[in-house]
């Protein structure tokens, strides 16, 4: 989840099915890894100043500004944050035997105002269990 509105339908939708079949939700944030460096060295892209208690801090408030407003009771929830590439770290969750990966049609990156995101187009591509991707 980024938060997003597309992210927080999507979560919406993951709680109507875990509650219909009985299932567990892993809800991730992913911190992407960043990719700019300055001419010293020194990152210069979104968290990457920040200490991992205070990236972990961070993403579990991104996780509970998700989740506000929705229904869970009755649902069993798992939260992780995690850093890397969100695709890349979305499909090593899967890993874990997920049945099922719900997840916003486009969030908050660059492309945002794109019809699909990047990260939602890699996970189609490469995921080998069924994706549900939410408006």
């Amino acid at each position: 989840t980024d938060a997003s509105e597309y992210s927080c339908h999507a979560f919406a939708t993951a709680v109507d099915i875990a509650k219909q079949y009985n299932a567990k939700i892993i809800i991730l944030h992913v911190v992407d890894k960043p990719d700019n460096f300055s001419y010293m060295g020194a990152l210069i892209s979104g968290y990457a100043l920040f200490s991992d208690d205070k990236i972990s801090e961070i993403g579990q408030q991104v996780i509970k500004d998700t989740i506000k407003g929705v229904d869970t009771k009755g649902v069993k929830m798992i939260s992780k944050v995690s850093k890397g590439y969100a695709a890349a770290e979305i499909l090593k969750e899967m890993e874990n035997g997920i049945d099922l990966i719900v997840m916003g049609s486009r969030g908050h990156g660059p492309l945002k105002g794109a019809l699909t995101g990047s990260v939602t187009l890699n996970v189609l591509a490469q995921a080998t269990c069924p994706v549900m991707v939410v408006k």
